[in-house]
């Protein structure tokens, strides 16, 4: 697998990382995130989760107004591993249950 460049532009990060995307296996589990606070003071995040190069699922929300900006993101990352955690468990039998 190819190692992201250490000095780079914008530009050529972005195609360096795609490239190196694509060489993931498909067994791949990525989850990205972004939090932001809006200016009535309440925080939240979006989450995209892929296995391989499918985009497996998205979501975004409302983490409250007490939360700091950096409590957003790992928040949003726990609940987009959500599927993936369900998922093995739901293909492992008949008697097999969902967290």
């Amino acid at each position: 697998m190819s190692a992201l460049p250490a000095k780079t532009d914008k530009d050529e990060a972005a195609a360096a990382y795609v490239a190196l995307r694509k060489e993931l296996p498909d067994t791949t589990i990525r989850v990205y995130t972004d939090g932001s606070r809006v200016g009535s003071g309440d925080t939240g995040a979006n989450r995209t989760l892929y296995i391989g190069q499918l985009k497996f699922t998205d979501g975004k929300g409302c983490c409250g107004s007490w939360r700091k900006k950096g409590d957003m993101e790992p928040i949003a990352a726990r609940q987009g591993m959500i599927p993936v955690i369900r998922v093995p468990l739901l293909c492992t039998g008949a008697s097999s249950t969902t967290v």
